[in-house]
């Protein structure tokens, strides 16, 4: 199917024409016109483009954790952690920007966040169900998480070649974890997940996918 759908409707010297165009992996982009008087009114962009992408789109992406551990967090040499004022570099930051719109524009992001310096947080150590809590500053860690995404990919290889490219520091580790689905559990574990509405909504979504 190589053409597209044009659907016209005039009304009081408005248009709006929905142009629906075919992509591969059955997936549509919908692009809705409005004349400017009726974006001003119902304050929408002049052009809006949507993606709809099918279950048979989404079933052959799996999706990832990846994490940034950066240098600049490890406490080395007896080197103290950032404290709460730790401020980035705002060269660094500008670059790492460019490198999530090009994931944005991949449509490979889901989410992402930074994190504050570990000693804001705490730490948690569990035995015989008790838990011991160790403030931030005192936590004895060998590799301190510093942010993370959310991605969406083919394959672990293609997460990996995008990371390469990642503008890292000298020093920093980028670490690929892929997100667990329902199938990747057996059977009673699916059950047990199912029954008490624990299941993340990833596993929800890949389970019926797979149903």
């Amino acid at each position: 199917m190589n053409h597209a759908i044009h659907l016209t409707q005039r009304r009081k010297a408005a248009k709006v024409v929905v142009r629906i165009h075919p992509l591969r992996h059955h997936a549509f982009v919908f692009i809705v016109s409005f004349t400017v008087t009726e974006c001003l009114f119902w304050g929408l962009p002049i052009v809006g483009a949507v993606t709809v992408q099918t279950q048979n789109h989404r079933r052959n992406r799996m999706q990832f954790m990846v994490f940034m551990i950066p240098a600049v967090y490890q406490p080395k040499n007896g080197k103290q952690q950032p404290g709460p004022d730790f401020k980035p570099d705002p060269k660094m930051m500008t670059e790492m920007g460019r490198f999530n719109d090009e994931l944005r524009k991949a449509g490979a992001l889901l989410s992402l966040d930074g994190l504050l310096p570990l000693s804001t947080g705490a730490r948690l150590a569990f035995a015989k169900r008790k838990a011991t809590v160790t403030d931030g500053p005192a936590v004895d860690s060998k590799e301190v998480v510093g942010g993370y995404w959310l991605i969406e990919a083919k394959s672990k290889q293609q997460v990996v070649d995008w990371w390469q490219r990642c503008p890292a520091q000298d020093g920093d580790v980028i670490e690929i974890r892929q997100v667990a689905g329902m199938a990747d559990f057996p059977a009673d574990v699916q059950k047990a997940l199912r029954e008490s509405g624990t299941a993340g909504r990833g596993q929800r979504a890949r389970s019926k996918e797979q149903d």
